[in-house]
């Protein structure tokens, strides 16, 4: 029985495969196989597509997408973004097991492949701390505890969803830039030593792609 779905691209595995990985809202982490075969050839990581989806055989794992349309591709304007997007991509191919859903890591990836809408109203440092705090919430819904220096941040997370909503309230957007400008080289450095000691408990850590951009996020 097909079934619309709404789901982020993860990966591609061209061309060895003519698969995708994908994040559905309701379904998790699935595999699907496009048709026709070469619609998978137009998407790409981080794209929201909506399409019709089947289970290739009763057993099987992989599905079928048909009737693919894009949604929405996202908009960087910067090589930080685009690496910053694809870390939170791989980390969730990697981590995310299949057919668990999981809505808020589907909601978080949401806003930050949109970051395009906020990235306006804050300096490029300021960006960079809002990029840092993505990865460290989407890694706390992975089940990662942070220490207790970086439970603060969790709560600066609520505010940047909030300026998504809120933008034009500028109150609200001039006490998170604050807040954000508060936070030190020393803290900064703190966030990522537990990012990557975080990533490299997982087994394929050396596949990663993008964590080198770390430094310059």
């Amino acid at each position: 029985m097909q079934k619309i779905k709404t789901c982020f691209v993860l990966k591609r595995f061209l061309p060895n495969k003519n698969k995708l990985s994908v994040l559905t809202q309701d379904s998790g982490k699935i595999e699907i196989i496009t048709r026709p075969i070469n619609r998978i050839e137009e998407l790409w990581p981080g794209m929201l597509l909506s399409c019709y989806i089947e289970k290739e055989l009763t057993n099987s794992k992989i599905f079928t997408a048909q009737n693919i349309e894009i949604i929405n591709s996202p908009i960087f304007n910067s090589t930080f973004n685009i690496d910053w997007a694809h870390l939170l991509l791989e980390i969730c191919y990697y981590f995310l097991p299949l057919h668990a859903p999981e809505p808020e890591i589907f909601e978080l990836l949401n806003y930050a492949l949109n970051i395009n809408l906020i990235d306006y109203y804050f300096f490029h440092q300021e960006l960079n701390i809002i990029k840092k705090i993505f990865i460290v919430k989407i890694l706390t819904y992975l089940g990662f505890y942070p220490t207790k220096n970086l439970i603060y941040y969790q709560a600066i997370y609520l505010d940047i969803i909030d300026s998504y909503i809120n933008i034009i309230d500028k109150n609200k957007l001039k006490l998170l830039q604050t807040k954000l400008q508060s936070i030190k080289i020393e803290q900064i450095k703190q966030i990522n030593y537990w990012i990557i000691s975080s990533l490299g408990t997982h087994q394929n850590f050396r596949q990663f792609k993008t964590i080198c951009s770390l430094k310059n996020i």
